[in-house]
């Protein structure tokens, strides 16, 4: 790792751990029948809030003072896109996430993985910053898995380097309501992407997101001749049967995504 992007990968770890607690939160939640209905209660009254302070007591002087530091605050520093956080509540859950290229230099859109499992109650955080460190052409961005039983911290990155005329738009999305999940079911949290500017003209159509989060994943298309070069990345997650781990078989078939990301690229098994 070069010393000028060390910076801001720490800044965005520190962000990523305030972020934990006071970002955006949406949760996954196992599916629930009808919640009977309590009796409505009217709300106690309260007493009007006194004032603090003795009458006529002085404002303080002009000053600069220390403050706490909110995960907004540490966002801004870092020039981070806004934190997309998610807690699994009922259920264990598998996760992975890909980083994919229309280039497919590779033969596949394939660039970049990886995988893991957050357990009933973790949170998973998700953030992406704005713009390269000082030198580097490649957009950084960070997954955290935190709560009981531990915490984890996984590194993406959105490249550049083939971008003929420089990153154009930037765009991302992610699930807004709870998640009622069944077991073996999977969805999309989230994507984050970028877009060059080899056309003359871009828009977040380039990055194909799919805004579904229960639609079956699609990798991202080639590139054709007139178009831009796209980068992309994925998080994905599936509901675990409390008797699953890793090494089930209905959860290493959720993670072996990239035979599909071969075959959809016509390179087979």
């Amino acid at each position: 790792m070069s010393h000028r992007a060390a910076w801001i990968i720490g800044l965005v770890a520190l962000a990523v751990g305030i972020g934990v607690g006071a970002a955006a939160t949406y949760l996954l939640v196992a599916p629930r029948g009808p919640e009977p209905r309590a009796a409505e209660e009217r709300p106690a009254q309260r007493e009007p809030a006194r004032q603090e302070g003795a009458p006529g007591e002085a404002a303080p002087p002009p000053r600069l003072e220390p403050a706490e530091a909110s995960a907004g605050a540490v966002l801004a520093a870092c020039n981070l896109f806004p934190a997309m956080s998610y807690r699994a509540r009922g259920f264990n859950a598998a996760y992975y996430f890909v980083t994919e290229s229309n280039s497919y230099t590779e033969g596949h859109s394939d660039i970049g993985s990886n995988s893991g499992m957050m357990t009933d109650g973790q949170r998973m955080t998700v953030v992406l910053a704005r713009q390269p460190p000082p030198g580097a052409r490649e957009l950084p961005g960070f997954l955290g898995v935190a709560g009981e039983g531990g915490s984890i911290s996984h590194a993406f990155r959105l490249p550049e380097e083939e971008f003929a005329a420089g990153r154009s738009t930037t765009a991302y999305w992610g699930v807004e309501k709870p998640l009622e999940l069944r077991v073996g079911q999977s969805a999309t949290l989230c994507q984050f992407g970028t877009v060059d500017l080899r056309t003359g003209h871009s828009s977040d159509r380039d990055l194909a997101f799919d805004r579904d989060p229960l639609a079956d994943f699609k990798p991202l298309p080639r590139r054709g001749e007139g178009d831009n070069d796209v980068a992309r990345v994925t998080v994905r997650v599936m509901r675990m049967d409390p008797s699953w781990s890793l090494d089930s078989p209905e959860v290493k078939q959720f993670l072996d995504f990239r035979t599909a990301l071969r075959r959809a690229a016509g390179g087979g098994e």
